[in-house]
């Protein structure tokens, strides 16, 4: 994965790693206290899916999402990226 993820969208990612597969109900529970709504969740969830980051398997009428890459390995990305960026 080479696109960056932003803070918000580590947000739910940190909740996918926790526990997962989830709906997107199940994800906006756990994000209860940014006080986001279920359509800014969906969202969120799409952007990360989109950037190859979660999987998604269709359960009847609904979506169950997981993540597609290891914590440690966005992680690793992520302070590559910062080390990058400071000493260019």
């Amino acid at each position: 994965m080479s696109e960056r993820i932003s803070e918000a969208e580590w947000q739910v990612m940190e909740v996918l790693w926790t526990q997962h597969p989830l709906t997107a109900q199940d994800v906006a529970a756990r994000l209860q206290p940014t006080g986001w709504g279920l359509t800014t969740v969906k969202t969120f969830l799409s952007r990360v899916a989109a950037k190859g980051a979660l999987t998604t398997t269709e359960d009847g009428r609904r979506y169950l999402y997981a993540p597609a890459v290891d914590r440690a390995a966005i992680a690793a990305g992520e302070s590559r990226r910062l080390v990058d960026r400071l000493f260019g």
